[in-house]
């Protein structure tokens, strides 16, 4: 059946030639920063034609120029903070006028990565144009702990595990047991006993760090945990035998009896061998306590299992002992809250070494996947295996310092001796029980996650073959919290957004006072995180998901009348989103990956993807800006190209000028004062500025000929004596035929699915774009 076009869709296609005239060009303007990862620039804004402000990534500060960007200076709200800003999409600063604006920054707590060092939103103001800013903190969507000398002050029970270091001859397989005191300065005295019958008093010195790191005479190797009662080290003794420490403290006034013994516990429990370096392995239970002392319960480990019922004592101090019925030597101590106890003992029959681990279980607190999301610090002890080959032996007996950090989905990175791995705990049941089939390789895990959800214990078979025991703790150092975007529509009313890059928490505030006062808003159903516009007090859209990012990632829009105490969905599932901006309050777009682009007329009411910009559909669009409904900018690339390109319309969207601007990098924010005058920011520091003093226009270009544009054989092409690309690219942005051609062509489309198409014909650093029917 033959097919028919409207003469509307003809004429359009026919007249939609997008060029530029040669005196309209972007250039670099210097960055006083540089440029690199210390340079990196957010949002850019501009309150008058020749007085701007970028957002930077770095110690909180802003870029200002009075001189349309010749000259930027550095600017620093708060030099005491140690802050950054998240700027992708650039979002972190909202001007309305040129006295009074808001950059909204990211408290870190040490030097690095924001996003593994964010520590809460701060807000800085000014009502002076930058000469003087006001600062306001937003409340932290977890309780943090901070850490000091202080917390290492008093005396501690210690107990150690150590593992034969096989490259050392004189390497010997062992626990110790003793006491450590330390002062106010961190000196600490140590009284330690070893199962070899040989003892020693040290003297060293510790110290931690605001996020709980702790060292011995200047090396990092452990981490307090939580509530300040348990600190896990790892290292090497005397002999080079690879150790894991525990360090329980002993709070005055605490008292115990064998009533403390009582009720469900979980035990695991490794075993460094003998003197011949014979019986190492992992062994776990689960043990019920009566009121006798009396833990009964089935034992398994690597060489297998059974029930067994063991007598445990404890003394007033909460000193463990007993056991004699597996063990001799044993000692013990038992945690101030009552739940955890550590003890290190001599297998009775074996001789061989252990370190044991029970935590109490608590039958009303139940557990799910999501209580992995965090961050973790894990000290783990590997034993050999004297059935491996002495090389695997050396692969895999050791100690691992490390941090982990995990989704709500229990999965993430280990980071460790200078490298990354990921990870996955994807298994818990309600009772704390993990069991997750195979972690990078080890197997038989087993583990239980304690009833504070701060820490869990795991043994396993390693990947080479060795035994390996996991103290892992909860690091709540760090909130987790950025300062995702701040938005004022006048000098009063603004929104604040804060998320939390650990935990997915979402939550937006509200200002109408100028910032004196902030209220969270309630309205929006906790979406992972999104990004808004405001156009008025009243009217915003934003858009959001219920997903944390990852593949087929999609994103949906939202609107207010009330100024964001309500919303309502208006387009599900448009695709991975970048940026939302309306020019009015019925002419909006928005802009992402995979070719996003997305317009409405009528506020929202209606959204239309945006397909004839002449972009392929890998195109990467991270910001958009308009003037008013016709004339607007989009900053993009696609992915796999280096080149980064600014689209430009002049007529609402019907065509596109595809401009290459000379940034390496990608285009984070776009703003223009008129259709003249524009700059961008680029990631690791580049600026460029936009004019045309001949003004903007999409004039016809008579040097390039396409006909006819509506064929079912073909076409000819009439271009300069140049050679240029020719690519051409069907409704859904995929690229059907490309070719490099100079001066008049016959182009053959017969074996072309019927339909429209866009011509793409690279000319130096533009693209003119045409329209095509296949009949």
């Amino acid at each position: 059946m033959k097919k028919s076009y409207s003469l509307f869709v003809i004429i359009l296609s026919i007249g939609m030639i997008v060029s530029d005239f040669a005196q309209a060009q972007w250039t670099l303007q210097t960055n006083p920063l540089g440029t690199g990862q210390t340079a990196m620039l957010g949002k850019i804004q501009f309150v008058s034609a020749t007085e701007g402000w970028i957002a930077c990534g770095s110690n909180g500060s802003l870029l200002h120029t009075n001189n349309g960007g010749a000259n930027w200076n550095v600017v620093t709200p708060f030099p005491g903070d140690i802050a950054g800003n998240f700027s992708d999409p650039a979002s972190s600063m909202s001007w309305v006028n040129s006295s009074s604006g808001w950059a909204l920054k990211t408290l870190i707590s040490e030097a690095g990565d924001i996003a593994s060092n964010a520590n809460g939103a701060v807000l800085y103001g000014t009502t002076t144009g930058g000469s003087s800013w006001t600062r306001k903190s937003f409340p932290k969507t977890i309780t943090t702990v901070i850490y000091s000398i202080a917390d290492l002050q008093g005396d501690w029970q210690l107990h150690a595990l150590s593992a034969k270091n096989p490259s050392v001859a004189n390497s010997i397989s062992g626990w110790l047991q003793g006491t450590a005191t330390v002062d106010v300065n961190g000196n600490c005295s140590v009284s330690i006993s070893k199962s070899n019958g040989l003892s020693k008093s040290p003297a060293i010195a510790m110290n931690i760090s605001s996020r709980g790191i702790v060292s011995v005479d200047g090396e990092n190797i452990g981490f307090m945990n939580a509530d300040k009662s348990t600190i896990i080290l790892t290292g090497q003794e005397d002999d080079d035998a690879f150790t894991i420490y525990v360090l329980q403290k002993q709070l005055p006034g605490t008292t115990y009896t064998i009533a403390d013994l009582q009720g469900n516990w979980q035990m695991h429990g490794l075993s460094s061998g003998n003197t011949s370096s014979q019986y190492s392995g992992w062994v776990h239970a689960s043990l019920t306590g009566d009121n006798n002392g009396n833990l009964t319960g089935n034992f398994i480990g690597v060489g297998g299992g059974g029930n067994e019922s063991i007598a445990i004592s404890i003394t007033s101090n909460g000193v463990i002992s007993g056991m004699n019925t597996i063990g001799t030597a044993t000692h013990g101590f038992m945690s101030a809250d009552k739940k955890t106890f550590y003890l290190v003992m001599t297998g009775k029959d074996t001789n061989d070494y252990n370190l044991a681990v029970f935590q109490k279980h608590n039958p009303a607190v139940t557990f799910s996947v999501a209580d992995f999301q965090g961050i973790w610090r894990t000290n783990s002890l590997i034993s050999m295996n004297t059935s491996n080959s002495m090389e695997n032996n050396i692969k895999t007996t050791g100690f691992i310092n490390g941090k982990m950090t995990l989704n709500k989905q229990g999965i993430g990175k280990i980071e460790f001796n200078n490298q990354t791995e990921s990870i996955s705990l994807s298994a818990i049941n309600p009772d704390g029980i993990i069991s997750t089939p195979n972690l990078n390789g080890s197997t038989n895990i087993h583990g239980f996650m304690s009833d504070d959800k701060n820490t869990i214990i795991l043994t396993m078979t390693d990947v080479y073959g060795g035994y390996e025991i996991s103290i892992v703790q909860r690091d709540l150092s760090i909130s987790g919290d950025i300062g995702l975007q701040v938005q004022f529509a006048d000098a009063n009313t603004g929104w604040v957004s804060v998320y939390n890059m650990l935990y997915d928490n979402f939550q937006i505030y509200k200002t109408t006072d100028g910032g004196v006062n902030w209220n969270p808003t309630v309205g929006l159903q906790n979406p992972v995180g999104g990004f808004y516009h405001f156009v008025n007090a009243n009217e915003g859209w934003l858009y959001g998901s219920s997903s944390t990012p990852g593949e087929n990632y999609q994103n949906s829009i939202f609107h207010t009348t009330n100024g964001g105490l309500s919303w309502t969905l208006q387009a599900n599932n448009i695709g991975d989103a970048k940026q939302i901006f309306f020019s009015d309050i019925s002419n909006g777009w928005v802009v992402g990956k995979n070719g996003l682009i997305m317009h409405t007329s009528n506020g929202g009411a209606h959204w239309s993807s945006v397909t004839n910009s002449g972009l392929s559909a890998n195109a990467n669009n991270k910001c958009v800006f308009f003037l008013d409904a016709n004339t607007g900018w989009i900053g993009t690339h696609a992915d796999g190209d280096e080149q980064q390109y600014v689209l430009s319309t002049t007529n609402g969207g019907a065509s596109w000028l595809t401009k290459t601007v000379p940034v390496n990098y990608s285009v984070f924010s776009i703003y223009f004062t008129d259709a003249t005058n524009g700059w961008l920011t680029s990631d690791y520091g580049q600026i460029a500025q936009f004019t045309n003093k001949t003004g903007v226009s999409n004039p016809t270009d008579e040097s390039v000929v396409l006909y006819p544009n509506l064929s079912s054989k073909g076409f000819f092409l009439n271009i300069s004596e140049n050679k240029h690309s020719v690519t051409i690219m069907d409704i859904k942005g995929s690229i059907v035929i490309y070719k490099q051609i100079a001066g008049k062509n016959y182009i053959d489309i017969s074996s072309l699915s019927s339909g429209l198409y866009t011509v793409k014909i690279q000319t130096g650093n533009e693209s003119i774009i045409r329209k095509l029917i296949k009949k």
